[in-house]
């Protein structure tokens, strides 16, 4: 009986292999089908049908389809995902005026913030935070930029960072209550022009 079972198995997932295909959708219109071996952060490697293994960079796949599907199929979810990736390019620019739409128009226009690494910058303003669920939600409003931003329109540059104070209470407090605390550094930097 246990063999009978051992041998139903083995022929099953033997069978079942070849039914499984994928089918590799790429950004330059073109479909590869063949098995997904092993995939990371920036690359897939892939053994097409009949073929040695691959390696394609995640940029230059448009979609990975995990089953057999008809070639019309294929067309439509590529008409899909073109079409979402569209719509995602429209909408991000409007979010990232949505995230600044309580500033004044005065200090946006005013505001350059600098990535120079070069440039000399020294401490402007700091304000601290607190969180909850281990930095996830934001239990203070929001930073009101008149006050930590300077005012002359110098750039500046802003980073998130955790003081020894934020330390201390987020190993004290934290590791009981979940609750956290980061500082928000804005640094006014010279001008190179």
């Amino acid at each position: 009986m246990n063999f009978k079972v051992l041998v139903s198995i083995l022929l099953f997932s033997v069978l079942i292999q070849p039914i499984s295909a994928t089918n590799i959708l790429l950004r330059n219109g073109e479909t590869i089908k063949g098995k997904v071996v092993s995939q990371d952060d920036l690359t897939i490697q892939i053994v097409p049908d009949g073929g040695s293994p691959k390696y394609l960079k995640k940029s230059e796949v448009l979609k990975v389809v995990y089953k057999e599907v008809s070639e019309m199929e294929l067309k439509n979810i590529r008409l899909e995902e073109e079409k979402k990736i569209r719509s995602a390019n429209k909408q991000s620019p409007s979010k990232e005026n949505e995230k600044f739409a309580n500033t004044s128009e005065k200090n946006l226009q005013t505001i350059t913030l600098n990535l120079n690494q070069t440039q000399i910058c020294e401490p402007y303003s700091m304000n601290s935070q607190w969180y909850w669920l281990y930095g996830n939600f934001r239990m203070t409003t929001e930073e009101d930029w008149n006050q930590i931003l300077p005012k002359d329109g110098r750039s500046v540059k802003m980073k998130q960072t955790s003081t020894w104070k934020d330390t201390l209470i987020t190993i004290f407090i934290g590791s009981l209550t979940s609750i956290t605390r980061r500082t928000t550094l804005v640094e006014v930097c010279d001008s190179m022009n």
